[in-house]
């Protein structure tokens, strides 16, 4: 029996390895420096290995029986949108989670896993590519990830908050006007 923290060790690896822009783009909303090396983190080896990963994930050929099925190639391309989706609307509602330096510290140690494993895979570098999707994954083809926000506008698009017409009324000082008190 795995320890929690070993369960969610593999479950981090495995979700690194089905989804690699995940790490990149939630370093980015961070605002991790990815540029630099330390002693202890050296994120510009691990990110150039998952831009690997994921150019070799979106350019994976199909089998030979899902290249001559037409519905397969048309549900393998909506399921990898759709991922896409999902991942905006995650990074969006949950990259302050990451944040913190032990949490990137263990999606650092986690990332080194899983690029140590794929170098000595052939092929596409360890690329998980699943033979087939799950239904609910396509849904979020339809979701808007702005009903994910956090931040709502309250002012139409088209409408100026700087207009003279608005902001007239709001400026307007009448010293005879009457209290608006009860008596």
């Amino acid at each position: 029996a795995l320890s929690y923290s070993d369960r969610a060790d593999t479950a981090l690896r495995e979700a690194l390895r089905k989804f690699p822009p995940v790490l990149e783009l939630l370093l980015e909303k961070n605002e991790v420096d990815t540029t630099g090396r330390s002693f202890r983190m050296d994120w510009p080896t691990v990110l150039a290995h998952f831009r690997q990963m994921t150019e070799a994930a979106s350019s994976a050929k199909p089998s030979a029986t899902e290249a001559s099925d037409i519905d397969s190639l048309q549900q393998r391309a909506m399921a990898t949108g759709a991922g896409a989706h999902a991942i905006k609307i995650f990074i969006q509602r949950s990259h302050k989670l990451w944040s913190g330096d032990d949490v990137l510290r263990w999606l650092y140690d986690a990332s080194v896993v899983v690029v140590e494993e794929s170098k000595g895979k052939d092929g596409n570098d360890g690329v998980q590519v699943p033979a087939s999707f799950h239904p609910a994954l396509t849904r979020y083809m339809r979701v808007d990830p702005a009903d994910y926000e956090d931040a709502f506008t309250t002012l139409p698009a088209d409408a100026n908050p700087l207009d003279p017409a608005l902001v007239a009324p709001a400026l307007a000082l009448d010293p005879n006007r009457r209290r608006l008190g009860r008596r």
